[in-house]
């Protein structure tokens, strides 16, 4: 997260956070804490309760299979070039560390852009509430 204008990184992020999501699953599954058996099953509904992971989630699969075609689950990202470096601005504020800043990933989409280091944050976060909710 704090290296805001790297797409490797960012890269990595999104698919560590995606796979992470699949191994508490196999592990919630095992212990019979989550009854559903596919772990897609159980991704889509942790989607339909934090939109930055689902964003997250979708990012990871277009990145993992390229191009994403309509099919029955309605994606928001869908190609990788969604996921892009946008160059930075000199910031005016001297003192602060990012005044110059070289750049920001972000994730296009058709409602809005955003910028990846905040949605990998805050799907760090909704990860740590799952560990918690299920005493992990």
């Amino acid at each position: 997260m704090a290296a805001r204008g790297d797409l490797r990184k960012a890269i990595n992020a999104a698919m560590t956070l995606d796979a992470f999501f699949g191994v508490l699953h196999a592990e919630l599954h095992r212990a019979g804490n989550v009854a559903l058996r596919r772990d897609d099953d159980w991704k889509e509904d942790l989607a339909g309760r934090s939109d930055d992971y689902r964003l997250l989630r979708d990012l990871a699969y277009t990145l993992k299979h390229g191009q994403l075609n309509l099919g029955k689950k309605p994606r928001i990202v869908r190609r990788p070039d969604q996921l892009f470096t946008m160059p930075g601005a000199f910031a005016p504020n001297v003192f602060s560390p990012t005044a110059f800043d070289t750049g920001q990933v972000w994730i296009d989409t058709e409602a809005t852009d955003h910028r990846a280091h905040e949605v990998i944050g805050r799907v760090a976060e909704f990860a740590r509430l799952q560990l918690t909710k299920y005493a992990m």
